[in-house]
């Protein structure tokens, strides 16, 4: 076992590209700084959002009012596809036991 890993070599992570439209960029952001305020599941995994909180939270404080709403509905849509792919790793983790 040891010969083994004494022979792997780390490999930074390799970054993924994606393209992100401007008028998505302040939802990104509101989701990057709003990633501490998230639900968890009992295993300490986050479930999604607390939005009581999101709404709370100095970067939507300080938004203007007419975005707000767009930039959150945005945020909603970011979250529906975060929470498959964390139900979807829970449910693989539990298989293999």
């Amino acid at each position: 076992m040891a010969g083994a890993l004494g022979r792997m070599q780390w490999k930074p992570p390799q970054l993924q590209a994606f393209n992100l439209w401007p008028e998505h960029v302040a939802a990104l952001h509101v989701w990057q700084q709003a990633a501490t305020g998230q639900l968890r599941w009992a295993d300490g995994r986050p479930s999604g959002v607390e939005w009581h909180s999101l709404r709370a939270h100095p970067v939507c404080i300080a938004m203007p009012d007419d975005q707000r709403e767009r930039v959150l509905r945005d945020v909603a849509a970011m979250e529906r596809p975060w929470i498959s792919a964390t139900l979807r790793a829970i449910a693989e983790r539990r298989e293999r036991g």
